[in-house]
């Protein structure tokens, strides 16, 4: 991963790239900026006829309460799904630390198992089965919960 980066670095590769980027960056905020110009127009040229048809006031108590009601539509839509991202990494981690709890307990098995000098105990053979099975019984709830169609 860092080697093709040290070559391109070398090459003098990484400044041809910055260069381009700078070109795009400014490109696209030249395009920005006539867009804005245009939509800004268009703006104009709607108030204008709204004016026409009824009277100055209404179009910009219209324009502004319908930019209003925009605004408010967009606010309600991002925090509806920054909830919903919120509650969905809170469950991935969730399935991560059981999953990570899970690992640890059938990484710290054999250790376990071991006595003080490398035998068997009868305590740690009497709950390796209760080990297993709990750490069993949390991957299938994990891929059960990954797999909801499973």
């Amino acid at each position: 991963m860092i080697g093709p980066l040290i070559a391109a670095f070398a090459t003098g590769e990484i400044g041809l790239t910055v260069e381009r980027t700078k070109r795009a960056v400014l490109a696209y905020v030249v395009a920005l900026l006539f867009v804005l110009l245009g939509v800004s127009f268009l703006l104009v040229a709607g108030y204008i006829q709204l004016a026409r048809m009824f009277g100055p006031l209404v179009a910009a108590l219209g324009l502004g309460i319908g930019f209003v009601v925009i605004g408010g539509i967009v606010l309600v839509v991002h925090q509806s799904r920054a909830r919903t991202e919120q509650r969905r990494v809170a469950e991935k981690r969730k399935t991560d630390l059981v999953s990570l709890g899970a690992t640890a307990a059938i990484a710290a098995l054999p250790n376990m198992m071991r006595g003080r000098r490398g035998r068997a105990t009868g305590a740690a053979a009497a709950v390796t089965p209760l080990v297993l099975g709990v750490a069993y019984a949390l991957y299938q709830r994990r891929r059960n919960a990954d797999d909801p169609g499973a």
